[in-house]
């Protein structure tokens, strides 16, 4: 989220065909208990860092006239359940703010794909989150 480090990655990255975002960070709260300093930060992360980033390279995709961008979303965007209603909020902006980059940037010859994964218990996503706010349970 921080225009500064967006902006030394472009300069550094030269040109490219393919952008990941794969931010995403969750907070296993109710939302009634959440507090707005988190909900921001879910939202900061996973919607407006992926927004930013993507505006950093999007000229040069379309000066290029090619180039594919990848936003990574989530499955749970599919199926409501319970202590992740923003992090599901900000995954299901994602995949429509995506939907409509798609439709804008096809003339220039840039695809945009949005890629749904499920649950891994190989990741400490969940551990992760919990010690990013406060060890919540």
């Amino acid at each position: 989220t921080s225009e500064e480090s967006i902006r030394a990655v472009v300069e550094r990255a030269g040109a490219i065909d393919l952008l990941v975002n794969n931010a995403g960070v969750g907070a296993p709260v109710p939302v009634e208990l959440t507090p707005l300093a988190t909900a921001q930060q879910l939202m900061n992360t996973n919607v407006l860092g992926t927004l930013l980033l993507t505006q950093a390279f999007l000229p040069q995709m379309r000066e290029q006239k090619s180039g594919v961008i990848i936003n990574v979303s989530s499955s749970v965007t599919t199926k409501a359940m319970p202590l992740i209603g923003l992090y599901r909020a900000s995954k299901a902006a994602l995949n429509a703010w995506s939907e409509s980059l798609a439709l804008e940037v096809r003339p220039f010859g840039i695809r945009v794909h949005v890629v749904l994964p499920g649950r891994s218990p190989e990741t400490k996503f969940g551990e992760n989150a919990r010690a990013y706010f406060g060890g919540r349970d």
